[in-house]
Order: C-alpha cells, then sequence, then structure tokens
C-alpha cells in the first residue's frame, strides 16, 4: 500500500506557539497545497498518527494512499514541546498542508495552520470546502467593521458597530467592487475575480485605522477583511508632501520616542498612521507628552517606504529634529526632502550539490517591516529562484530558510542591481 507522509511542523517555532492570524477556512482553501478530511486512526506517544482519508479536497492524487502518516511534533532534533500537535484516535478534522519542498508527498502543517476538528461531515465548513473543492463556490471579499478597534480585535470586541460604510474593492486591473455596510457593520462583496484587491472604507462620521487593506482571494475562494472605525477625538495630525511638493498618499508616518536610537533599534512607535489620498495622517492613541515625528523612523525604507528616516519639520538629520506635542491644536505639516532610487536584487538558492531549491523563506529587517510590502512572504519559486525589488542605499541582511537548511548573506547599498547565489546548508558557520 502506497503512503503518502506528511509530517505536521511549524515553519518557525515560536515559543508562545501563538498565530498571527486566523483566516476562515475558505481562504486557507487557497494558500494551502493539500486540503482534506481525516480519521485519526493511532496515535503513539512521540506524537505519530495514521490518519485515514475520508475525502480529498485539494492535493491528493487519486493515486495516493487512504491513509497518510502524521508527525505531531516540531521536529526539533526529537525535543518533545508543549507545541506538539496531538489528535486522539477517532477524531475527524479538516486537514490544510503545505509541501515541505515544492514537490513529491512530503506535506506540512502545524498549529497555525487552520485544521479543525469536525462532528459531522454535514458541517457547513465542509460543505463550503466541497463547494470551492468542485469549483462551485462564489469567490468573495466580506468582513466587520467596529467602532475604535484594531482590526485584530474586531471578530472578538463587543464594541459598536459601524453602519453604513461605503466599501470599495479595487483590483489589479482597476476594476471596482462598491458595496455598504448593513446595521450591524457587516458587509460582503460577492462574485469578485481572483487576485489582490484594495480595500478602502469611506464614512461621514468614521475614519478608517488604515486608508488602504490589502486582500487576495483565489478561485471560489474568500477574503476576510476586518476594518476598525476611527470616531476618537484626534490628538495630532498633519500633512505630508513629497519633495515635488504635491501630496504623498500611504506612506507610514509614526511618533517615536525621543530617543530616536532605541526606537529603530526596537522597531516599536507610541502611534503610527498611514497618509490618505490628500497626504493627510491623524494620530488618536498617543499619550500625551512629547515625541520624534516622522517617516521610517521604526523600519527600514523599502519600495513602499522609498525614503530615508525623515524628522519633522522635514530633516534627515536628528540633530536637526523638532519634538512634537501631542494635544496640541495644530497642523504638523511637513515634506520629505528626496524618493530613493529602487535596484533589483535577485537570489538563486541552492543546496550543497547545487541544486535549486525552492519554497525557501526569504527574510529581512528591511523587507519583513512595515505595512503590506510581501503580506503573504518572499520565497523562491520551483527554480529555487525569487526576485524583488529593493532601494539604492539600502543595506540589506539576508536569511533564507527551508526545512533544516539555513545561510545568511549581506548585500551591500549600491546603486546597481544584484545577482546573488547563495547554498543553503544544515549547518552555516
Amino acid at each position: 500500500m502506497r503512503m503518502a507522509v506528511l509530517f505536521l511542523a511549524m515553519p518557525f517555532f515560536a515559543l508562545a506557539c501563538s498565530c498571527a492570524s486566523n483566516p476562515p477556512p475558505c481562504e486557507r482553501f487557497g494558500e494551502a497545497d493539500a486540503v482534506f478530511l481525516g480519521q485519526v486512526l493511532e496515535a503513539s506517544a512521540e506524537g505519530l498518527h495514521r490518519v485515514r482519508v475520508l475525502e480529498a479536497f485539494k492535493g491528493l492524487r487519486t493515486s495516493d494512499s487512504k491513509e497518510v502518516q502524521l508527525d505531531g511534533g516540531l521536529g526539533l532534533a526529537g525535543i518533545r514541546s508543549s507545541c506538539d500537535v496531538h489528535y486522539k484516535p477517532g477524531e475527524v478534522h479538516v486537514f490544510f498542508a503545505r509541501r515541505r519542498d515544492g514537490r513529491g508527498n512530503l506535506l506540512t502543517t502545524g498549529v497555525c495552520s487552520g485544521s479543525f476538528r469536525v462532528q459531522a461531515r454535514t458541517d457547513p465548513r465542509i460543505v463550503s470546502l466541497r463547494r470551492q473543492a468542485a469549483g462551485k463556490s462564489v469567490a468573495r471579499i466580506y468582513g466587520m467593521l467596529k467602532e475604535n478597534e484594531e482590526a485584530s480585535s474586531i471578530p472578538y470586541s463587543s464594541s459598536p458597530a459601524v453602519a453604513r460604510v461605503e466599501l470599495t474593492a479595487t483590483g489589479e486591473r482597476g476594476r471596482r467592487y462598491t458595496v455598504r455596510s448593513n446595521n450591524k457593520g457587516e458587509y460582503e462583496i460577492t462574485g469578485v475575480t481572483p487576485g489582490w484587491y484594495k480595500i478602502k472604507a469611506k464614512s461621514a462620521t468614521h475614519r478608517s485605522r488604515e486608508p488602504v487593506y490589502p486582500a487576495q482571494v483565489s478561485r471560489g475562494g474568500c477574503a476576510e477583511v476586518n476594518i476598525g472605525m476611527w470616531s476618537r477625538p484626534k490628538k495630532l495630525w498633519g500633512r505630508l508632501r513629497g519633495p515635488d511638493g504635491k501630496p504623498l498618499a500611504g506612506v507610514e508616518v509614526v511618533l517615536v520616542s525621543q530617543s530616536a536610537t532605541w526606537a529603530r533599534a526596537s522597531g516599536t512607535y507610541a502611534d503610527r498612521d498611514v497618509t490618505d489620498d490628500e497626504g493627510r495622517f491623524v494620530f488618536f492613541e498617543a499619550n500625551d507628552g512629547m515625541y520624534l515625528l516622522g517617516v521610517n523612523l521604526a523600519a527600514d525604507p523599502s519600495p513602499a517606504r522609498p525614503y530615508l528616516p525623515t524628522y519633522f519639520p522635514g530633516t534627515e538629520r536628528l540633530d536637526e529634529s523638532r519634538p512634537v506635542t501631542v494635544g496640541s491644536s495644530v497642523s504638523h505639516d511637513f515634506a520629505v526632502a528626496r524618493r530613493l532610487a529602487e535596484r533589483k536584487i535577485r537570489v538563486s538558492a541552492v543546496d550543497e550539490s547545487g541544486q535549486p531549491l525552492a519554497d525557501v523563506h526569504v527574510g529581512s529587517a528591511a523587507l519583513d517591516s512595515g505595512p503590506f510590502a510581501y503580506p503573504r512572504g518572499l520565497r523562491t519559486g520551483q527554480n529555487g529562484e525569487v526576485e524583488f525589488p529593493a532601494m539604492a542605499e539600502v543595506k540589506y541582511d539576508l536569511w533564507l530558510s527551508v526545512r533544516n537548511l539555513k545561510a545568511r548573506i549581506e548585500i551591500p547599498a549600491g546603486a546597481n542591481d544584484a545577482d546573488v547565489r547563495v547554498t543553503l546548508r544544515a549547518n552555516p558557520k
């Protein structure tokens, strides 16, 4: 009997075993390589499971076995921990899995995979997955709007709903869909085509926490986008302009401690906002006191933020910055002096035998910080390569990892494009 082997392992170890988000099954379907309903037959003390495949929704070929082996451990040198996944015999779950190396039957899943236990095959979530697998589900974007809440807290919040908000989803080719939230603060945009969307919320009485929310929808899939709408009195506001004097839209502006070195090293800020189409920013959350105001004060420049750290009233020099006072009744307008030039960085990841490595995570503080730059992560393709836009005056310290293979490389600042070949090893020095 042929067996497909599925290892339950998180790509990165987190001591708290916490998950950054909890997308619905219809969204996870598009991200996973394999989705199936299975019943646990056996479970060992070492975390090994034998599971019968009851129904395959995605990624399991008809030639695959009706059973799979699952390892519920993290694979950390045989060390078991509270983060291990343990299933009991008799339990039935829907499993979402990724292919470990981009090919073959070797799959991964884990505590943040979205796998869930079910009591009956008539569970609405299974019915929805079944329709999605058959291509009969309607792609949609949906969510909820609540007052004075961050988006991540909205599903668990009892804050008042915000009704009659106009929501517009704009696709990559410019196609727009517009709806309004109902009296419960809920909205749904149906029949959208697959791809990336930018969601904007417009209200006469509230302002969204972010001017734009990104969403990706797969064929027949979905995206849940919850939006916090602020009605609190503003504590500090202003307008940001570019080198040409025109308003800068979609740029993150932050308030940081007057210890700018500490703020940059820790990546923390007292409050932040992203400028709207008119370059306006507003802060609601910062405590009263004095702060430094500016752009890229707690993050590195990127294509989404192509500016060197710029302090109010418009200088790249810390000793020329002017502290601002939260609670003052004046507008804090300033401009960035220049926009950094872009370049391309191409990375080829190979193993020690020179074979390309697919699905390698490429990370960097300069890549991973800031809003919306790489919302799904940066990974190599089947040819082991990935290309990304970079800034000419920024040094990139890249770390690469897949399975137990790792590497680290520094790409110096420069104006020219860079092509780098990186060899990943099990025990890099």
